[in-house]
């Protein structure tokens, strides 16, 4: 996650909508914040996400300018731990349920460390029962069918 900047959709390629120093922010103060957090939380869904309020998505209404009320959700953060530290870029390890919201955690993040920040990259190590370390390239996938499947 990135400091200091906070977006219309809590990554970086949203629109800036608020600037904050963010000098004050040590190593220490991350990790109290993020043990903080690891647990079942409540998390209040960000306006940017495919939940559905009076049967439309709510991306579709946050791009019309509309905010409505959503209710606080459970989640469970399993594992969040402070990778690297390089203000104002936090690089992090976090192992959670399905339904939590990455950039809401990130923005909640930001605002317990008295800032603002933003989710600036995103990997995916697992899901479910799949992990990126047993993926396979999209150029071995073309060869293996093209050996299996010859034109």
């Amino acid at each position: 996650m990135t400091l200091g900047r906070r977006t219309t959709s809590g990554d970086r390629e949203g629109e800036l909508v608020e600037t904050k120093d963010y000098s004050h922010v040590t190593k220490d103060k991350i990790k109290d914040v993020f043990y903080s957090y690891v647990g079942e939380i409540l998390q209040i869904p960000p306006m940017i996400s495919a939940l559905k309020h009076r049967g439309k998505r709510l991306y579709s209404l946050a791009r019309s300018g509309i905010e409505v009320n959503r209710q606080a959700r459970p989640v469970i953060i399993k594992e969040l731990s402070l990778l690297e530290f390089n203000s104002p870029n936090i690089k992090f390890y976090l192992k959670c349920s399905k339904g939590t919201y990455v950039r809401q955690l990130a923005e909640d993040i930001a605002r317990d460390l008295d800032c603002v920040g933003y989710i600036s990259e995103i990997q995916r190590q697992s899901v479910g029962t799949f992990n990126i370390s047993e993926a396979v390239s999209l150029p071995e996938i073309d060869e293996n069918c093209l050996r299996s499947y010859p034109l």
